[in-house]
């Protein structure tokens, strides 16, 4: 290989290398309480997610049943930076579905829902 073709080679591969995004994983859910799928005797005050790695900015999030949003609120647990606290009220019998929404360690906005059913018995 000629000097000139060498050297173009190696700043093309300088370039890529510079340009090339850094791969780093995003905080993944791993735990919610109640369990995603599970009955529970009544809707829980305080709905907890439980990340893989620590979390920035919380946005709120919905507790959703039958179309009509609950009351709630929503905050970065102070003592465990990998829990998102959901506070609730009221407590009907029916499934309701969590949406969330967190800005992971990166910077980047990672969302999700599941659901918990509360019954009637």
């Amino acid at each position: 290989m000629t000097r000139t073709i060498r050297t173009a080679a190696l700043g093309a591969a300088a370039m890529l290398a510079i340009a090339a995004p850094i791969a780093m994983p995003h905080a993944e859910l791993v735990k919610t309480s109640p369990k995603a799928g599970a009955t529970v005797a009544k809707l829980p005050k305080v709905i907890t997610l439980t990340f893989n790695e620590p979390i920035g900015r919380a946005f709120p999030a919905t507790v959703r049943h039958d179309g009509m949003n609950h009351a709630s609120r929503t905050r970065i647990n102070p003592r465990n930076r990998r829990q998102v606290q959901i506070f609730t009220s009221g407590n009907m019998a029916e499934t309701y579905t969590v949406r969330w929404r967190v800005t992971s360690a990166d910077g980047h906005g990672i969302r999700g829902t599941f659901r918990f059913r509360v019954s009637d018995r």
